[in-house]
C-alpha cells in the first residue's frame, strides 16, 4: 500500500527523488473563480490532483497531494558519478495520512459546517481532531479578524479556514503516543496507531504550504493558503 502511494506521488512530482511541483501564486497563473463556486470547486480548480511541497527550514520537507495523501521526507542532493548531473535522493519518509472521498460527500450547502475561525481561541483549532468540536462560521456572518502573527502560521482574510482530515498514515511507533493521539488517529489494530493530519485551507496571496505543526505526537496540522478562497463569501477580509 505504501509503495503504491509512493509511486503515485512520483508520477505527480516528476519521478524518483524529484522535488514536487512548486505552485506559487506569483509564478503560476491562478484559475478564475466564479460567483457561486463552492469551496471544493475552488480547490479543484486551483489544485486538481497536483502536489505541492515546502521545507520550512527543518529536517523534513512536507508534501501535500490534494485529495490524495500527505507525506514528510528528507532528501539530499547527490552527483551522479557517471553523468555528473545532480539529482535528489529521498533518504527517509513518512506518510501522514490519506484522503477518503467518503468523508467529503456532503452537499455544498453544508460546506460552512467545515469552516472554522482559526483566530478564535474558543475554536480549539490548534488541537482539533475527531474528538473536538470547533466553532463553525455562519454563512451570513463571518466572525474574527487576522491577528497578524509572524511566521505565516495565521490565516489571512478574516481568519476562516476550511478543514479536511487525512487519516490512515504510516504506523506511529513513537514512544510518546498518548491517549489523545489514539482518539484522533486512524484505525487502532492490535494497539497500532496510525499517523494522521488536519489540513486547513485559508485565504492567502500564494498557493503554498505556509505552516506545519505536530500538535501532538504523530498528528499534524498543515496550513495551505489558496488565493482563490479569498473570493469566497466565507473567507473575504
Amino acid at each position: 500500500k505504501i509503495k503504491e502511494r509512493l509511486n503515485n506521488n512520483k508520477k505527480k512530482s516528476g519521478g524518483v527523488g524529484a522535488t514536487s511541483v512548486k505552485l506559487l501564486g506569483d509564478t503560476v497563473a491562478q484559475p478564475s473563480v466564479e460567483k457561486g463556486d463552492s469551496i471544493r470547486k475552488i480547490l479543484e480548480k486551483t489544485l486538481g490532483k497536483k502536489c505541492i511541497s515546502k521545507n520550512l527550514g527543518g529536517w523534513w520537507t512536507y508534501e501535500f497531494c490534494h485529495n490524495d495523501n500527505i507525506r514528510q521526507y528528507h532528501a539530499t542532493p547527490v552527483i551522479d558519478a557517471a553523468t555528473g548531473l545532480a539529482r535528489t535522493t529521498v533518504e527517509s519518509e513518512h506518510f501522514l495520512g490519506s484522503f477518503d472521498l467518503a468523508d467529503s460527500l456532503y452537499p455544498d450547502s453544508d460546506e460552512h459546517l467545515h469552516v472554522v475561525n482559526a483566530t478564535d481561541p474558543e475554536s480549539e483549532l490548534a488541537g482539533m481532531g475527531a474528538s473536538k468540536k470547533p466553532k463553525t462560521i455562519s454563512r451570513k456572518s463571518v466572525a474574527g479578524k487576522d491577528k497578524g502573527k509572524g511566521g505565516g502560521s495565521q490565516p489571512g482574510g478574516n481568519g476562516a479556514v476550511y478543514v479536511q482530515e487525512y487519516l490512515h498514515g504510516d504506523v506511529c511507533d513513537h514512544e510518546d503516543v498518548s491517549e489523545s493521539v489514539i482518539r484522533r488517529g486512524g484505525d487502532i489494530t492490535d494497539g497500532i496507531v496510525e499517523r494522521s493530519s488536519t489540513v486547513r485551507f485559508l485565504c492567502g496571496s500564494k498557493l503554498e504550504i505556509v505552516n506545519v505543526q505536530e500538535d501532538e505526537t504523530c498528528h499534524y496540522i498543515l496550513d495551505v493558503s489558496v488565493p482563490g478562497l479569498c473570493e469566497h463569501e466565507l473567507f473575504r477580509p
